[in-house]
């Protein structure tokens, strides 16, 4: 996989926009707190810091229950893909659902079973994919809620892909939230990409880490297909 954005620099960079700058604000250009390497590409950076900016404000969109704007400029290829977050059995009691659930279909454990697992998983947005003429963009944020600190924090190593032991290891956490996400994100992508397309996969925090898995699992499963360039 060829990389053209130098990862300590993009980390430094994303962070300096993410924080430094929020959607409307006028603020002092945070690139000029660093010395980048040759080649690096700041502009295309910068407007990366920008997406994942939305992608946050997509969640939060989410937890007030209000419409998410896409950001301007792009054709949105795919506007939110998830991922899913286990609810802690002491929430879920705190909140009474069970309870009131409980009351409602005292005698059909079917249903019951149903709605009690619905309860203790909810599913999140994670990002989005846009276009911006040949440039495809898989957008991922980082970790916000309490559970998914947690999700990092699963450690137990497993194989990343079992068909190409060559690709190593990764954390449990990493890997479920991948697995959802690739599920999502391939089949549209092996839809809407063309030849002469640049695919880029983006994210912050947590969603850096998923945007290295993403891009191995890509480049794996659309070489049949296309000669990609995908850049992280």
């Amino acid at each position: 996989m060829k990389r053209h954005l130098n990862q300590v620099a993009l980390v430094l960079l994303t962070w300096a926009f993410v924080f430094g700058i929020s959607p409307g604000a006028q603020a002092q250009d945070p690139t000029s707190k660093y010395t980048f390497p040759k080649g690096f590409d700041v502009k295309r950076a910068g407007e990366f810091g920008k997406l994942i900016i939305q992608a946050y404000g997509q969640l939060k969109a989410a937890n007030e229950k209000k419409a998410w704007s896409p950001p301007s400029g792009y054709e949105v290829v795919l506007p939110q893909f998830t991922a899913t977050e286990p609810q802690g059995i002491n929430k879920i009691l705190n909140q009474g659902l069970l309870k009131e659930q409980l009351s409602q279909f005292p005698n059909d454990p079917i249903k019951l079973g149903e709605i009690i697992k619905s309860i203790m998983t909810k599913k999140l947005p994670f990002g989005f994919i846009v276009r911006n003429g040949t440039d495809v963009t898989v957008v991922i944020r980082g970790t916000i809620t309490p559970q998914e600190w947690i999700d990092d924090l699963k450690a137990a190593p497993v194989q990343f892909l079992p068909d190409n032991p060559a690709w190593g290891k990764t954390t449990s956490g990493f890997k479920s939230l991948y697995s959802e996400m690739i599920a999502q994100i391939l089949p549209v992508l092996r839809d809407n990409l063309k030849n002469g397309d640049s695919l880029y996969v983006t994210g912050h925090s947590l969603g850096g880490a998923l945007a290295h898995l993403v891009s191995a699992g890509l480049s794996e499963e659309l070489k049949p297909k296309l000669n990609q360039t995908i850049t992280t």
